[in-house]
């Protein structure tokens, strides 16, 4: 597959996926269940499980977080890919050379690297 239609295939997958999660976290309000991942090592006390259970979102309402939450989720993406563009500078670089970004590459067979998902984690 060529270059750009996997960079297309990335990028509408990570749509739907904001739409998912963003969707499921959204109806966890009010349901009184809700495990997150993130930030690691984060537990959900019993006392944040009732104060979720408490709450009674109408439909307009429960809609405007989901807005909210894709919001979000589509702005850290949309920050993160900028940096990997080179056109936004990360917290924390210093350097005296100018931020350039990241190229991403796709994967070969039998290529053995660091996974970003574990380095994320790891790295909070």
């Amino acid at each position: 597959m060529q270059k750009s239609n996997l960079v297309n295939v990335l990028l509408a997958d990570t749509h739907k996926t904001i739409d998912q999660y963003s969707e499921e976290s959204a109806e966890s309000i009010g349901s009184g269940s809700f495990d997150p991942v993130y930030p690691p090592g984060v537990s959900v006390s019993p006392e944040h499980l009732n104060a979720l259970a408490s709450i009674n979102l109408n439909k307009a309402q429960l809609e405007a977080v989901k807005i909210l939450l894709k919001d979000l989720c589509a702005n850290t993406v949309f920050d993160l890919l900028s940096k990997i563009d080179g056109v936004a500078d990360p917290v924390g670089y210093e350097s005296e050379s100018i931020w350039l970004g990241l190229c991403l590459k796709e994967k070969q067979e039998g290529q053995d690297e660091e996974l970003l998902h574990n380095m994320f984690m790891d790295t909070y």
